[in-house]
């Protein structure tokens, strides 16, 4: 499975990115660099929307947790949105749930 990114934008100092299909390996990789070279200082929060992700795997969990460490170790904050499926329930089963700040909308 491959995903493709929907969106990486800046909007009032919070990143916003959006991924369609799968947070697997490949998307992952391209997601790391991009966000990582263009935005690594100029936020001041990560939303990372997850409404069209149909599919995750580890590479995809340790996405999640790079970004959240990274918005974290700058003191920014970082919120989940719209978890669903097969995304949710991987994150459910590996206690993700707890740690990690899910928001329906």
């Amino acid at each position: 499975m491959t995903g493709h990114l929907l969106k990486i934008e800046v909007l009032e100092g919070i990143l916003r990115v959006e991924v369609a299909g799968a947070l697997d390996a490949e998307t992952a990789f391209h997601l790391d660099q991009q966000i990582i070279i263009k935005y690594s200082d100029a936020i001041e929060g990560i939303v990372l929307d997850l409404k069209r992700t149909e599919f995750m795997d580890s590479a995809g969990v340790g996405f999640v947790v790079r970004l959240r460490d990274h918005a974290k170790s700058a003191s920014n904050s970082f919120e989940i949105m719209c978890v669903g499926g097969q995304p949710r329930r991987l994150l459910e089963q590996i206690g993700g749930i707890s740690i990690l700040e899910l928001k329906r909308n």
